[in-house]
């Protein structure tokens, strides 16, 4: 029997599940094909594929949330819901949340942790630690949660969820392509972007959210999916819905003078302070629960007990709450009502979140600050009716200040609210007051109503981005090879002169033969042993105190920053890997503080040096430089580099002002940026407009998947080389770890500055 025979008669005896199988193996591997092709660009079909999803995922998360309104309450519609709790017996109405909060209490504290809270930080922490894996499973758990927590009468919005939904679809998409940590990440603020606009219909505020405080940073690759899932999702969602108009009916606004601008600085001054209020006793009330005497299960009910008792004397509190913003929005509730409404929102919501339930903080955010902004409008318009608008105006403001001011998201904040409601005559105050809101919070606090929940956890998010640029990098790639040592045997006497010659405060003492570092002499320990009038001729080898603390050049930056910690020294030795002992570099202290992903000076070393250049012109001094570029690009020779910078240069001249060329290119699938710095004391014809010859060139090799590194390298450059004493330093420094510690300074300066 031949092999195609007994795969045939295999599959005969398995029936139609080996068939089925066959099929389903088929046809992955043709999708696999299809979306690997060249002839695609895969993360924008997959994006408009995550956007579809998004859409279809915010259609059904509303639906689902108004059938749990039905059960509980038997409300039809959101516009009615108030009506419909209210015609309900006050026994019923008190033990409702807590009877939702019984359902998601249990299953968030046993089944999917990721549930809990309002979605947004589980989203930035998986982006952080994870690369933007998230489990499948949290999808159809957090809508079904959420849809409860929301529907029985809880205290929270539909942001938070539908975020974490399409972030997790995104994810898993990315993740089932097997694609690089960077496209998945893509991928996930996608699914987030799809979700808050067709949860809005703000397909551009769908894109500032997840730029701006889901993934933290911006690249053309990365942006062209989102906007694609953020247009998708809303056309899925508006088709399904039939809407056009905006979410909120609101009266038309005007500004009725510019002096009226001074009254909406004081609103986002207040809106400041009231977002810091409503971030605070969240996580206060979160807190408080935790030391609760009962099973954490539970506490989601109790917090449901205690928002039924004061939704008893205030429903309008429930759930989201648009009808009662719009209200405020139309000028319709009374100045003690709107005030009595902000305060009793934020108990709400924290009792709701903090005990455990499922929701998001953005639609309690939007009742606060409209409340607010009513209360404040009330106010000022009484004081000043000829010059102010009315309190709806105000109330529209409000509602982005709160917002801006508790997640430091500013821009995402002016244009949602500039979605939901579409008045552009309300963008101008708008602006201004969320600015203010944001600046003011933000330097009061420097954690927002997101990042605070990661904190509590240990996790900050600055520090984990610069971890990611430490553990990219071992330690070999960042050392200085270049480095003066002492012979053991070396005199005191001698070695005074080895320290004025180094220009250095600490030097390595290393054994004659075999090169093994002996330990650390400080020149301060030369000079007491001088001036005391001891025996000069004693060698170093006898007087080094600081006993040699290593690392070995094949651990990451990450790790040798934790060693660095532990000691109170400027640098530290690098030996060799093989156990040894032989001192092959030094670390110091200053590398680490400035190795962020995007800092061009983290690129250079003294290996990438090249203290005098041998070429007389342009074309033969770059392929100098890319010979020695070439040992720090696997996967490109010399000659490719070549090729690419001169095509670079065929396009327009590199040579800028001040004796200096910048040339650069940029280069697909390079794995990081290379620069080399290259000097010619007697200057390189570069065909500059001015005539005059180059002295100093920086070569920046760049990934073309990142546009924006060429302009942060440039920035960098011309940042340094604008300053004439920095340019006559690195021209009379004698050598590669005197040019790099004078670029060095200057960079500290500038930070100082």
């Amino acid at each position: 029997m031949t092999r195609h025979e007994q795969q045939r008669y295999g599959e005969q005896r398995l029936g139609p599940t080996a068939h089925i199988d066959r099929l389903l193996r088929s046809a992955t591997e043709a999708l696999y094909r299809w979306v690997e092709s060249p002839l695609f660009p895969r993360t924008v079909i997959l994006g408009a594929l995550v956007g579809v999803v998004g859409g279809l995922a915010a259609v059904g998360f509303h639906n689902l949330i108004l059938g749990i309104k039905y059960i509980f309450y038997g409300a039809t519609s959101t516009e009615t819901f108030l009506d419909a709790v209210r015609a309900l017996p006050w026994q019923y109405r008190l033990v409702a949340p807590a009877i939702g909060g019984l359902i998601v209490g249990p299953v968030v504290t046993y089944l999917v942790k990721e549930a809990r809270g309002h979605g947004v930080p589980e989203v930035m922490e998986a982006v952080a630690l994870r690369g933007g894996a998230i489990r499948f499973r949290v999808v159809p758990l957090k809508a079904l949660l959420s849809a409860i927590c929301i529907g029985s009468g809880g205290s929270a919005g539909r942001e938070g969820p539908i975020v974490q939904i399409g972030a997790a679809f995104g994810s898993a998409v990315g993740t089932f392509f097997k694609m690089p940590r960077e496209k998945v990440e893509t991928l996930l603020g996608a699914g987030a972007a799809a979700g808050i606009a067709g949860t809005f219909n703000a397909p551009l505020a769908g894109v500032i959210f997840s730029v701006e405080v889901l993934l933290r940073k911006v690249k053309l690759e990365s942006f062209s999916p989102i906007v694609v899932a953020a247009v998708v999702g809303t056309a899925v969602a508006n088709t399904w819905f039939g809407r056009t108009d905006p979410i909120f009916d609101i009266p038309v606004h005007e500004l009725v003078t510019y002096w009226e601008l001074f009254f909406y600085v004081g609103l986002g001054l207040v809106g400041a302070f009231v977002a810091l209020l409503y971030g605070n006793s969240l996580y206060a009330m979160e807190h408080l629960f935790e030391k609760f005497p009962v099973p954490t299960a539970l506490k989601a009910a109790i917090g449901g007990l205690l928002l039924g008792v004061l939704a008893l004397v205030i429903p309008q509190i429930h759930a989201t709450g648009y009808p009662v913003m719009e209200s405020a929005l139309h000028s319709l509730l009374p100045l003690q009502l709107v005030f009595l409404l902000m305060l009793a929102k934020i108990l709400a919501t924290c009792l709701t979140l903090g005990s455990g339930g499922s929701g998001g903080i953005f639609a309690p955010g939007l009742f606060i600050g409209a409340m607010m902004g009513s209360t404040y409008g009330l106010l000022v318009h009484g004081a000043f009716p000829g010059i102010t608008a009315g309190a709806s105006a105000y109330a529209m403001v409000g509602m982005g200040t709160v917002f801006a001011g508790a997640t430091h998201a500013p821009l995402t904040a002016i244009i949602i609210l500039f979605e939901m409601t579409r008045d552009p005559k309300i963008l101008l105050p708008m602006m201004f007051a969320c600015i203010v809101s944001s600046v003011v919070a933000s330097r009061i606090q420097k954690r927002n109503i997101y990042t605070t929940k990661l904190l509590n956890r240990g996790v900050d998010i600055d520090v984990v981005e610069s971890q990611h640029a430490l553990a990219s990098l071992n330690v070999r790639e960042a050392m200085n090879t270049h480095f003066v040592s002492l012979n053991e045997h070396t005199s005191v006497v001698e070695s005074e002169d080895v320290f004025r010659r180094a220009s250095s405060d600490i030097l390595p003492v290393v054994h004659e033969s075999s090169g093994r570092l002996q330990g650390l002499l400080e020149y301060r320990d030369v000079v007491h042993h001088l001036i005391r009038g001891r025996d000069q001729t004693i060698s170093v080898g006898e007087i080094v105190k600081i006993r040699p603390y290593t690392v070995s050049e094949d651990i990451t930056l990450l790790a040798a920053l934790t060693h660095l910690e532990r000691i109170d020294l400027p640098i530290i030795p690098v030996v060799r890997g093989d156990g040894s002992g032989r001192i092959v570099g030094i670390l110091s202290r200053g590398v680490l503080k400035r190795a962020r992903p995007r800092d061009w000076f983290f690129y250079l070393s003294t290996d990438k040096v090249i203290p005098e250049l041998s070429a007389r012109d342009r074309e033969n001094a770059i392929v100098e430089m890319c010979a020695v570029a070439a040992g720090s690009t696997p996967g490109f020779s010399a000659e490719d580099l070549t090729g690419a910078v001169l095509r670079r240069e065929a396009q327009m001249s590199t040579a800028l002002n001040r004796d200096v060329a910048f040339p650069h290119a940029q280069l697909e699938n390079l794995k990081r940026p290379v620069v080399i710095l290259a000097r010619s004391r007697t200057g390189v014809d570069w065909n500059a407009r001015d005539g005059r010859p180059v002295r100093l060139v920086f070569l920046a090799l760049t990934p073309q998947e990142d546009p924006g590194m060429q302009v942060q390298i440039a920035r960098g450059i011309v940042s340094v080389i604008r300053d004439e004493q920095v340019r006559e330093k690195l021209l009379r420094s004698e050598t590669p770890a005197m040019m790099l510690a004078h670029i060095s300074d200057s960079l500290d300066d500038t930070v100082d500055e």
